[in-house]
């Protein structure tokens, strides 16, 4: 690495030097596990000010997370698109568990610095390390590390040129599990 980064920013990168790279002839598979909107909660500090009326800096860093993983999605289906990739795509996104909505276990960590450089720990915003509070189920009840639907039920969806016509706009209402895309 040249110094420090945001690590999704390096998987970005990554992802998008393969798809420039790639021959649309070729079939690609191409995996990304996004770490965002998992412990510790932190992200880029001009995500963060998109939600700065938000009090409780757990919640506040959730928002950016999530904003974060939009902008990465988005940044990678317009490439696709603009590398004639997307039509022969099946993008599937799918959740590990729900959000641990648990109190807090202390305060999150917060600097400033103007002058900080991009190797320093100073300037980067707020990082939560106490605990991962801050997500909301509802209406499910529960969270990570619970058997209620709120720890077990994810969102999940299929998208992408691949995907026939006819299935396109649909919504299934049976279970899913991960293990049914290798059956």
């Amino acid at each position: 690495l040249r110094g420090t980064g945001f690590e999704e920013k390096l998987f970005r990168e990554r992802m998008l030097s393969i798809l420039h790279a790639h021959d649309p002839s070729v079939p690609l598979f191409l995996n990304y596990d996004s770490r965002l909107v998992h412990y510790p909660l932190q992200a880029p500090p001009e995500f963060q000010h998109r939600y700065a009326a938000v009090a409780d800096e757990n919640r506040r860093l959730y928002y950016a997370m999530v904003s974060y993983l939009d902008d990465q999605l988005a940044n990678i289906t317009n490439t696709m698109r603009a590398l004639g990739l997307w039509e022969a795509t099946l993008m599937v996104l799918s959740s590990d568990n729900g959000g641990y909505v648990k109190a807090p276990m202390g305060a999150c960590n917060t600097t400033h610095s103007a002058s900080a450089s991009p190797a320093s720990d100073l300037g980067h915003g707020t990082t939560c390390f106490n605990g991962e509070a801050g997500a909301n189920n509802y209406p499910l009840r529960g969270g990570k590390y619970s058997l209620w639907e709120g720890g077990i039920r994810v969102a999940a969806f299929v998208s992408g040129g691949f995907l026939p016509a006819a299935v396109r706009g649909t919504k299934l209402q049976g279970m899913v599990h991960i293990a049914d895309w290798y059956g």
